[in-house]
């Protein structure tokens, strides 16, 4: 852990009173607006009040802290509610322990949004191939729920999946050393209740993605990759050799499985990587690529900015459109 000034003891002389409980809560409903339901993360936690806040509003709380004194405190306002520990941001092995939270998704759901308002579309759809337990669709609906209706656009959502977990790795590509058969099955009935607008399409995506293309679908703004394998992420990149209406010029993806961990060793020889460079190899009006520098704008640098791509769509009647607001334009 990176050595930290003490600064525990002004968190525990600072009284927590309503009114500042109260402000914090309309902070966080400024910043990041309805968060019932949602996960939060609150880095430096410091005195816990906004932990509070969050917790008021309805929110599944995780709280840390490099100083021992604030987790102290942070524990003492939480009696039990949420958990808080101690740990460094610039720890990776710690902010892995913490999985994916809501925030890549709104992320992509937002930056389609803003690029279809931009092209004066009224509609677009996004995807996650690999639903699992269904937690990734499910905050896909939230995000487009809200996103929705500030830019008054309509979002359709659809979900892949095999349905009955992971089928057989193929050969060393897929990884077998790591995943294995029926990781990850999915309680499909359970799985429709806890859905509202979104469409779950079950079965081998090698014959549901070109029904998918097919059935007409408005233009696809964000994809999350969320399905293991070499093989069945290969597949599902075919959803890439459509024509241009199926999308908008640039595709938000989000790739869960590209960064290593202690057990497995991702590389762009084997898995997802590979998956990738393969199909850029093979066309040369579309590529997908990562997005450079993300962490460098984000408040709160986090794993997932190394795993944000563009599928850039070159040959696109729209590409070149000059999206740019005049508002902020730079003048020279």
């Amino acid at each position: 852990m990176v050595e930290q000034f003490e600064l525990g003891k002004n968190w525990q002389n600072l009284k927590i009173t309503d009114e500042r409980i109260e402000q914090a809560q309309n902070d966080i409903k400024k910043w990041l607006g309805n968060i019932r339901g949602k996960s939060f993360v609150d880095v430096g936690c410091g005195s816990g009040i906004f932990s509070l806040a969050a917790h008021k509003l309805g929110a599944k709380v995780t709280s840390f802290d490099t100083q021992i004194r604030a987790v102290d405190c942070c524990m003492k306002l939480s009696k039990g509610y949420w958990w808080s520990e101690r740990g460094d941001i610039l720890d990776n092995a710690f902010v892995r322990s913490f999985g994916k939270f809501d925030v890549v998704y709104c992320y992509g759901v937002l930056q389609a949004a803003r690029q279809a308002h931009s092209l004066k579309f009224k509609r677009f759809s996004v995807i996650e191939f690999g639903v699992g337990k269904g937690h990734g669709l499910t905050t896909l609906e939230n995000a487009a729920l809200r996103i929705s209706k500030y830019f008054n656009i309509q979002i359709d959502i659809f979900g892949f999946d095999l349905g009955i977990g992971l089928p057989k790795p193929l050969d060393y590509r897929d990884l077998p050393y790591y995943w294995r058969k029926s990781l990850f099955k999915m309680n499909i009935d359970n799985l429709k209740k806890k859905l509202n607008k979104s469409n779950l399409i079950i079965g081998d995506i090698s014959n549901t993605i070109p029904d998918f293309i097919n059935s007409n679908p408005a233009p696809i703004g964000f994809v999350a990759f969320d399905l293991d394998f070499y093989s069945s992420t290969k597949s599902s990149l075919n959803l890439f050799t459509a024509k241009p209406n199926l999308f908008l010029p640039r595709v938000i993806c989000y790739f869960d499985d590209i960064l290593s961990n202690d057990i497995v060793y991702h590389s762009e020889f084997t898995g997802v990587s590979l998956a990738i460079d393969e199909f850029n190899q093979k066309y040369s009006d579309r590529k997908i690529a990562k997005m450079h520098g993300l962490r460098y704008i984000r408040m709160i640098p986090s794993k997932w900015n190394e795993q944000i791509f563009v599928f850039h769509y070159f040959s696109h009647p729209l590409f070149s459109k000059y999206i740019y607001p005049e508002k902020i334009y730079q003048r020279g």
